[in-house]
C-alpha cells in the first residue's frame, strides 16, 4: 500500500491545480466581463457627447431630399439645417475635424450646404 501514497498525493495535487486554475479562469472572466462593460458605459458615453460623422452627413442629405421634393419648404429646411450645425456647439464630433470635412465633401459638391454654413461648421469644429 504505500506506493499508492505517491498516487493519492499527486492525484490530490492535480485536483488542487484544477480548481485554482477553475478560480482563475473565473476571475478572468468576471474582471474581463466588467472590463467590457465599463468599455460599453464609455462608448455610450462617447455617443451621447459627440456628433456621428455618418449621421450628421446623412441627416444634411435627407434634409435636401426633403426639400428638393417638396416635403419642406425653403424656410424649413434652412431653419432645420440651422439646427443641425448649432448642434456642433454642444457635441462635436466623434471623428477629427479633417475627416469630419472630408465627409462633408459630397454635401458640399451637391450644393447642400452654402459657404456661410461652411463657415459655421468650420468655426464650430475646429
Amino acid at each position: 500500500m504505500p506506493f499508492l501514497i505517491p498516487i493519492i498525493v499527486g492525484v490530490g495535487a492535480a485536483v488542487g491545480a484544477a480548481v485554482g486554475v477553475a478560480k482563475s479562469v473565473k476571475e478572468f472572466a468576471n474582471r474581463s466581463k466588467a472590463e467590457q462593460e465599463k468599455a460599453q458605459a464609455e462608448q455610450e458615453n462617447i455617443r451621447k457627447e459627440t456628433t456621428d460623422t455618418s449621421e450628421f452627413v446623412e441627416q444634411i442629405e435627407k434634409l435636401a431630399k426633403l426639400h428638393s421634393a417638396n416635403f419642406l419648404s425653403v424656410d424649413e429646411y434652412s431653419s432645420q439645417k440651422k439646427d443641425l450645425i448649432q448642434s456642433l456647439l454642444d457635441k462635436k464630433p466623434q471623428d477629427n475635424p479633417i475627416d469630419f470635412f472630408a465627409a462633408l465633401v459630397p454635401s458640399v459638391e451637391r450644393g447642400y450646404l452654402t459657404e456661410e454654413e461652411i463657415s459655421q461648421i468650420k468655426e464650430f469644429v475646429a
